[in-house]
């Protein structure tokens, strides 16, 4: 095995485990917000359901950042393929161009950064959803405790 097939690999490898982490995490958001709908069942509105709603909404805010890397994803590896296809087929004008490879590398920079946003705006929404959760849980149960003491002092 070369140098250049073991690089291939590696970014191969990396390139696979951060699709895994997207789709793990795609799919928490997507099972959170199922869980929470059959929460809603006997809600009645008051103040402490605006948590359960801000977790849904942060939820599928988290769906929505997953859609937005794996397409980034996507994208990165078609222009990457269409870069390599034009090396290949020898363009001289391209291959004696300096500012192509910067133009490309800009492309690329720009694109990981963008893939890195939408990666950490999924983590940290999909928590921000539980935490919501959390408190909606922690308000509702000790509201029930509340209306179970006052019941008890009838």
């Amino acid at each position: 095995m070369t140098r250049q097939d073991l690089m291939n690999q590696i970014v191969n490898d990396l390139r696979v485990s951060r699709e895994k982490i997207i789709y793990f995490l795609m799919s928490a958001s997507g099972a959170s917000i199922g869980f929470a709908t059959t929460q809603m069942n006997d809600l009645l509105p008051d103040q402490y359901n605006r948590f359960l709603y801000i977790g849904i909404v942060l939820w599928a805010c988290s769906f929505i950042c997953g859609l937005r890397a794996i397409r980034i994803t996507h994208g990165t590896m078609l222009a990457n393929a269409k870069v390599l296809e034009m090396k290949n087929d020898t363009h001289p004008k391209i291959l004696d161009n300096a500012g192509f490879d910067k133009m490309v590398e800009d492309d690329f920079a720009t694109k990981g950064k963008k893939f890195g946003f939408w990666c950490n705006s999924q983590a940290l929404l999909l928590l921000f959803g539980a935490f919501c959760y959390i408190v909606w849980q922690i308000l509702k149960c000790s509201d029930c405790e509340l209306t179970l003491s006052i019941l008890n002092m009838l």
